[in-house]
């Protein structure tokens, strides 16, 4: 049976909790810097939805939204039943929808996934549906507000 030093214990336990407060820290810097960067996109966002950069259900949906009429949250769950609220969901539908074929195309063909092309091309998909969950993501997190 072996016996360890109940000092040497505690200095390793000590230390452990050392290291996590210091994740700790910087966890919550960039949880920080996260917030502030969010918040920057948002307020771009909407000042783009506001004068129609994001076309005219973005424009009409932001106006309702500043007048406190409705939020991004109800706009996407279907308890908004404007107009243009029921265009972006479709929308939005109609994005999904060409994503989820793209990847049954690739499970289909696992080489296409060796041509350089394709791979181009899966980036920028991928790229394009983080930035449209992070858009969602920003619009909820307006709606919160």
């Amino acid at each position: 049976m072996t016996f360890t030093d109940p000092g040497d214990a505690r200095s390793r336990a000590q230390a452990t909790l050392a290291a996590l407060a210091a994740m700790q820290v910087e966890i919550d810097e960039a949880l920080a810097v996260s917030a502030v960067d969010d918040a920057e996109r948002e307020a771009r966002f909407a000042a783009d939805a506001r004068v129609g950069k994001l076309g005219v259900e973005w424009q009409r949906v932001q106006q309702r939204i500043d007048l406190g009429e409705t939020t991004v949250d109800d706009v996407m769950s279907g308890a908004d039943d404007s107009p243009a609220a029921r265009a972006l969901r479709e929308r939005a539908q109609t994005q999904l929808s060409g994503l989820h074929e793209e990847l049954v195309i690739e499970e289909e063909d696992p080489t296409a996934l060796d041509d350089p092309l394709t791979q181009m091309n899966q980036l920028q998909s991928d790229l394009v549906a983080r930035l449209e969950e992070l858009r969602i993501r920003t619009e909820e997190w307006d709606g919160r507000r």
